[in-house]
């Protein structure tokens, strides 16, 4: 886990190496442990590691093969063992035992068709010395980020937004970004990013620039190609298989590992699995599971957290995020994500991070990805009754009500409701947004194109999960996750997201991912879990107290808002001064949090 960066002048000149420097110099919290630059002729690459696999000086990066291919990579690949025994069977000999190593020689032997041999989560750069091309390519999901730019005829190219601003790049905000973000809480839902002029290369995507400076980028992977829909209900053996591989794939490190611990379904599974995979594995040091527990009795998961670790040789540490934290850690967390967020809940996370690092655990494994594989997210009501309906009929949809409103205390007749006409139209969605927000003076097509693409998926459950995947949900989560961990010089890995997982998960039928109302039931009803935690009824996952803080705090940040020459550009601030105790705590943080950002990074 690390941090990258590198310049590709077009044009043939030489590149500043105190640009360079620039780009590596603010992402020193990505890699505390190492750092090195490659400069020549027309391109300068440079690295900053954090020591997970190989803590030998030699895997320091760049990295370079036969003095023609140089590597700065950001991420894991968790099945490098394997590569690098295939490669040794084709006469490739190897120095360390890093994946650095074997991800080169992947690419030297088989090109770009490497990629779909890895299984893990990466943003590289491979500089072709010979044919003077440069190769940079995302995982799968887009675990790991990759920014670029190009101006003045200089592609530039980083971990973090922040690096690109550094040298003046993105100076202008992205207002089709912005307003998605402020009528809907969605962000990153393309390869767009606040900031104009400065792009996210798209997970599962290559680009590449050739010698005579064209550029090219291009898909190497399509989710949508992978799922074969099964001719059997689901196997929860095959499931727990391709769970328990996914954890043990990621539990290869050389450095303390940890994972964080909601107490929900997802958290709970994980550990529970790695606590088992690792038993007897530490002499000193047990496996380390971290808890934020809430301030306000209504998400108090603690119990649920404890739970789970019973009868496991883990060691569970709380921490408890209050509203003085909150306070003081606004701008900070602001700073590492370089882009609005939905919810003040992030410090719950960030937390997390921070506590780990205390507890020198540079790993951190965790739950992301459930909801979106196995439909556990509420919202998807609709999609699940159609399916039903579909297959079912009159009485299978009747059924799947009922069994919803009794094992899910977070559906009720009228949420049902809600998310059913939510879901059956983006026109009437984005409307009543706009009416809700009608002091906001931005563009309302950008939601309502991303509104209509989720509701005519409404009949194509797998559509609609691989739109969450890629738009809707996982983009904002991971990049959050990414900045969360990386703040604080840890890695995260994401079990869930093994794309054998993935495309397992999407290729079951609704039925088996959702029955008698009880959602992600692969996962419930394996033996995984304890009953206490299987059959939950209630969904938290890491819930701060944010409808005590926006209480708390809610007199202040209009302040700050009415005083934000940014806001009153883009808003009728009398409008929303009258409106504002009437908004939600989500749609009150998220002007905040547009009006913080907009001031620590003075973009219009």
């Amino acid at each position: 886990m690390c941090g990258i960066s590198g310049i590709l002048d077009l044009d043939g000149e030489s590149v500043s190496k105190k640009d360079i420097k620039i780009l590596n110099s603010s992402i020193v919290h990505r890699g505390p442990d190492a750092e090195g630059e490659f400069i020549e002729e027309n391109i300068a690459i440079a690295h900053r590691r954090l020591s997970i696999i190989d803590l030998n000086n030699f895997s320091n990066q760049p990295f370079f093969y036969k003095e023609r291919y140089v590597i700065s990579f950001n991420g894991e690949i968790y099945n490098y063992i394997e590569i690098r025994k295939e490669l040794k069977n084709l006469g490739y000999l190897f120095e360390t035992n890093s994946d650095t190593e074997v991800l080169i020689k992947s690419y030297a032997e088989w090109g770009r068709k490497c990629l779909n041999k890895l299984n893990g989560m990466w943003a590289f750069a491979i500089w072709d010395r010979k044919d003077k091309r440069l190769f940079c390519s995302r995982d799968r999901f887009g675990i790991k980020p990759l920014y670029w730019s190009k101006k003045r005829n200089k592609v530039y190219f980083a971990s973090e937004i922040k690096q690109l601003r550094d040298l003046n790049l993105g100076t202008n905000c992205n207002y089709d970004e912005l307003s998605i973000f402020i009528y809907s809480g969605c962000a990153n839902s393309s390869n767009q990013t606040f900031f104009r002029d400065i792009n996210s290369l798209s997970p599962g995507h290559f680009l590449i620039i050739e010698r005579n400076g064209s550029i090219k980028i291009e898909p190497w992977y399509d989710l949508r190609n992978k799922i074969h829909k099964l001719d059997k209900s689901c196997d929860l053996s095959e499931f727990k298989y391709h769970l328990s591989s996914s954890i043990k794939l990621r539990l290869r490190s050389d450095v303390r590992i940890g994972t964080s611990l909601s107490g929900g379904l997802d958290s709970s599974a994980v550990i529970k699995i790695a606590a088992e995979l690792l038993k007897n594995s530490f002499e000193n040091e047990k496996f380390v599971g971290i808890h934020a527990k809430s301030t306000d009795l209504r998400f108090d998961e603690s119990k649920f957290a404890e739970s789970a670790c019973k009868g496991l040789d883990v060691a569970l540490y709380k921490v408890k995020p209050t509203y003085q934290d909150f306070l003081k850690s606004i701008r900070e967390m602001v700073y590492f994500q370089d882009e609005p967020f939905a919810s003040s809940n992030n410090l719950m996370q960030y937390s997390v991070m921070k506590k780990a690092k205390n507890l020198d655990v540079k790993v951190m494994l965790d739950g992301q990805g459930s909801d979106e594989i196995l439909f556990g997210y509420n919202r998807a009501f609709l999609i699940t009754l159609l399916a039903y309906f579909a297959k079912e009929g009159f009485l299978g949809t009747f059924k799947h009500i009922i069994g919803s409103l009794n094992n899910n205390t977070e559906l009720t007749l009228i949420s049902m409701l809600k998310y059913l006409v939510g879901n059956l139209s983006g026109f009437a969605r984005s409307r009543y947004l706009a009416n809700r927000m009608n002091f906001i003076n931005l563009s309302l097509e950008p939601t309502k194109d991303l509104f209509y693409e989720v509701s005519k998926a409404k009949y194509d459950p797998i559509e609609y999960q691989i739109i969450d995947i890629e738009k809707t949900s996982l983009p904002q989560i991971l990049r959050t996750e990414d900045r969360n961990s990386m703040a604080h010089s840890v890695e995260a890995r994401l079990p869930f997201l093994d794309y054998n997982l993935v495309e397992f998960c999407l290729s079951l039928e609704v039925s088996d991912k959702v029955k008698k109302g009880w959602t992600k039931f692969p996962l419930r009803s394996s033996d995984i879990l304890d009953k206490e935690i299987a059959w939950r009824k209630s969904k938290l996952g890491f819930d701060g107290p944010e409808v005590q803080w926006d209480k708390n705090y809610a007199p202040f940040m209009l302040k700050e808002v009415q005083k934000s020459q940014f806001i009153n550009q883009i808003s009728d601030i009398k409008k929303l001064s009258s409106l504002w105790f009437g908004l939600s705590a989500k749609e009150r943080w998220r002007i905040f949090n547009v009006c913080i950002w907009q001031e620590m990074n003075n973009v219009y």
